[in-house]
């Protein structure tokens, strides 16, 4: 084996995905629908909507919208759930990195033995994943959960995983 086949490194994709962005632009322009139209009906700028309920519903429901639009415009700011999965043969150090939301914990970094991987499982039902599991039952997402992918392409990561790792998989239909 020559130093290329000794490290693996996957990139992950986090929330930084166009539907994320489609999805949060139109929450937003929503809300600010909502918004503008129980803030008009307040100021009596629109005849056909009462303010008391239905104006204030509505601005209600245009405030939450703006915050849902402003958690989703910084969870993709941010990159949550980005990172990288990293497998040295070299160092026999399996290495699992993610950012998370700003703060004390912003990113997780697993380590583990290469020793301690038992298999890499697929995992078709609810949502296809490819997990790495580990010694004593333990198991975590090599995959994002919301990236949609064919169970082809699952299918070929999970044996070309394990082939690289030399352990079984587990969950192939």
């Amino acid at each position: 084996m020559n130093a290329t086949e000794l490290k693996k490194v996957v990139p992950v994709r986090g929330s930084r995905r166009l539907s994320n962005l489609v999805t949060a632009g139109i929450v937003l322009l929503g809300s600010l629908g909502f918004l503008g139209a129980g803030l008009f009906s307040y100021l009596g700028w629109v005849s056909s909507i009462i303010f008391f309920p239905q104006g204030l519903v509505m601005t209600f429901y245009g405030l939450v919208g703006l915050a849902l639009g402003l958690y989703l415009g910084l969870t993709i700011y941010w990159a949550v759930g980005e990172g990288f999965n990293e497998f040295d043969m070299e160092n026999q150090k399996v290495r699992i990195f993610r950012y998370g939301f700003p703060g004390k914990s912003r990113s997780i970094n697993l380590e583990f033995d290469m020793n301690e991987v038992e298999s890499v499982r697929l995992e078709t039902e609810p949502r296809q994943t490819l997990y790495l599991r580990l010694k004593g039952k333990r198991q975590y997402p090599l995959t994002n959960e919301f990236e949609p992918s064919s169970l082809a392409s699952l299918e070929e990561k999970a044996t070309e995983l394990a082939r690289f790792l030399k352990v079984p998989v587990e969950g192939l239909p």
